[in-house]
């Protein structure tokens, strides 16, 4: 069993015995003729104790109360026996029974008490609690001897502890606590009102507050006031299953005035019978890693932008020299291969232009009913080598932006001709209110282990899509923006050994606000819902 619990047990078994003296007490009162209502008000000499150790709001009160809880059934005992030599020996019986807490407040507090009581016996009631005529001749030498021998017992049990070996809350748990107080990184406990209630040295130092003080504060009374709404969400979420420990960074108050940023982690300690439910804070100071962070996002950001003012720029002699080329009137398969290539190069550039752009900038989506059959009929004309690609669609309309649906389907559409199988075709089909667009083809399966792995940008080694370690620019941007507009794509390998491409996308209007995938992609890419 552990310490602590062993601990909490003999408590409960000395509140047990002292519960226990009130019917016994009584009984014996009864029998050497004492009159009930004195019985019951020296009986309140026990109750007071025992409901104090019940309620009391820490350990060490609630020994000490049971400790003079039981002295005093010891001083009625001898009371009621007129001061009877044997029962002085139940004060002996008690020091021993206290002795079992192995806590010197307790044993203090019971020794003052039951020198106050031998004290006061002597001079007001000699009679009846020295006994003797000699103790009554005399009675403050007897008072103080009865005194002398109850405290060499305590001396001698206390000493016994170290003798035994450590109190029940040392060994591993005192271990614990002494690490708590030197360890480096920043740990508090809370109680649920988020009022600290215990602090370590590193905390001290981080936020410059000393003990006293910080003991007498609350969590949210250090946070930035513009971090209190963070602070409250994930106060709230603390202690739920799904999230019993939150981690997250925001700006504190130093005893200086100055602000810094914590890294904060906040773990529910679930209440017990004897104890309240507790937070345990770890605090440390992020301040330098933010900064860095911040130093990095800002490089980030400023390659994205220059990419995308470059990718602008190129777009339009790009656009000049297409316009040329397809307005050339005399048919050449060299002007040809020329139109081919730039078209291919223009499509690269749109596609680098919006990943550059989802993130620095809102990408813009204007969306309007859009046939399904021109759609594809407009991408596949924008893709050399597709002009001639089997297309099967039925009659539907998509609600989508018409210029970004067919950027993503473009690249759809270049990855199966490019790097897919010799036979790729397209075909159009319906998924309750989703129009779904698949575009398929009989190359080689790609592993499940890189079917999500294509669609995040992290393999660029040239090889075609259609195999494990390869992707193209155009599947990454073009789920960003198929989910912006409430669809998605998806891959899978059908039975008949095809691979399918399938972009969906809503028949409809929606509500983004109701839409959790539009949502969760709006909310990464930096897009207003």
């Amino acid at each position: 069993m552990p310490v602590v619990s062993r601990q909490i047990n003999r408590h409960r078994w000395l509140q047990a015995v002292l519960w226990a003296h009130l019917p016994l007490l009584a009984l014996v009162g009864l029998v050497w003729g004492e009159a009930p209502s004195r019985i019951g008000l020296e009986s309140l000499l026990l109750v007071i104790p025992a409901l104090t150790a019940m309620w009391a709001p820490n350990r060490g009160i609630a020994a000490s109360a049971v400790a003079v809880g039981l002295l005093s059934a010891s001083g009625i005992l001898v009371y009621y026996s007129n001061g009877l030599a044997e029962s002085h020996f139940h004060f002996f019986v008690v020091i021993s029974l206290i002795a079992l807490y192995h806590d010197w407040k307790p044993m203090l507090v019971g020794l003052v008490y039951t020198t106050a009581q031998h004290v006061f016996g002597a001079l007001f009631i000699p009679e009846v609690v020295l006994g003797s005529s000699d103790a009554i001749a005399d009675p403050t030498r007897w008072a103080l001897f009865h005194t002398g021998s109850l405290v060499l017992l305590a001396v001698v049990l206390m000493g016994s502890w170290r003798v035994a070996g450590p109190r029940p809350d040392q060994g591993p748990g005192d271990q614990f606590r002494r690490g708590f107080s030197e360890a480096p990184t920043g740990m508090a406990l809370l109680a649920r009102s988020g009022r600290f209630v215990l602090a370590n040295r590193a905390v001290v130092e981080v936020l410059g507050y000393d003990q006293e003080r910080l003991l007498r504060s609350e969590l949210r009374s250090l946070v930035h006031p513009d971090d209190h709404v963070e602070l409250d969400r994930a106060w709230l979420e603390l202690g739920r299953e799904a999230t019993p420990t939150i981690t997250t960074e925001m700006r504190c108050i130093t005893a200086g005035g100055g602000v810094i940023w914590a890294r904060i982690s906040l773990s529910m300690i679930d209440e017990t019978p004897t104890e309240p439910a507790m937070v345990v804070l770890q605090l440390e100071d992020a301040t330098a890693a933010h900064r860095q962070s911040q130093h990095l996002e800002g490089l980030v950001r400023g390659k994205d932008e220059f990419v995308a003012v470059i990718g602008d720029e190129i777009r339009h002699p790009l656009g000049a020299l297409l316009t040329l080329v397809s307005g050339a009137g005399e048919e050449s398969p060299l002007l040809d291969r020329v139109e081919t290539h730039v078209r291919e190069i223009s499509a690269i550039v749109d596609d680098l232009i919006v990943s550059a752009m989802t993130e620095t900038r809102p990408v813009t989506f204007v969306a309007r009913s859009t046939d399904v059959d021109s759609l594809c009929r407009e991408a596949m004309a924008e893709v050399p080598g597709s002009e001639d690609l089997p297309l099967s669609t039925h009659d539907a309309s998509i609600w989508a932006d018409p210029v970004r649906a067919k950027q993503v389907l473009r690249g759809l559409i270049a990855n199966a001709v490019r790097y897919g199988g010799p036979n790729a075709a397209l075909r159009t089909t319906t998924s309750g209110p989703d129009i779904l667009i698949q575009v398929i083809d009989d190359g080689p399966e790609i592993p499940e282990a890189e079917r999500e792995r294509i669609f995040s940008g992290g393999l660029h080694d040239g090889r075609p899509v259609t195999k494990p370690a390869a992707v193209g620019l155009g599947l990454t941007v073009g789920r960003h923006m198929a989910r912006q507009m409430g669809g998605d794509i998806v891959y899978r390998r059908s039975p008949d050994h095809i691979n399918v491409f399938e972009l969906s996308l809503p028949s409809e209007p929606i509500n983004m606000v109701y839409n959790p995938r539009i949502q969760a992609s709006a909310d990464r890419l930096g897009v207003p819902a």
